[in-house]
């Protein structure tokens, strides 16, 4: 199964922060601070999902958490539409 890079938001930190925290410790990437009102915010259930596009990072993208992920990789839309997402929002969400 497929997920966006993420995680949980930690007590006292806001959705922004954790955003910047998670790709640092999943893909080992600096990004700067997005803006709150910029992200898509998509519910299932109980839970909510900020989700940024994020064009610029520095550092090399990698496997920064292997105890987590068990690989990451790069997709082109067709492939994308033919993975096994953890979300089929996902989808309309990348490609409208």
């Amino acid at each position: 199964m497929w997920d966006l890079p993420g995680g949980h938001v930690t007590p006292g930190e806001t959705p922004p922060r954790a955003l910047v925290r998670e790709l640092a410790e999943e893909l080992g990437v600096e990004v700067g601070l997005p803006d709150a009102d910029e992200a898509v915010v998509l519910v299932e259930g109980l839970i909510e999902f900020h989700i940024w596009r994020v064009a610029e990072w520095t550092g090399g993208v990698r496997n920064a958490a292997q105890e987590e992920h068990d690989s990451i990789g790069w997709f082109t839309e067709s492939e994308v539409r033919d993975l096994d997402l953890a979300s089929a929002m996902y989808v309309d969400l990348l490609f409208g």
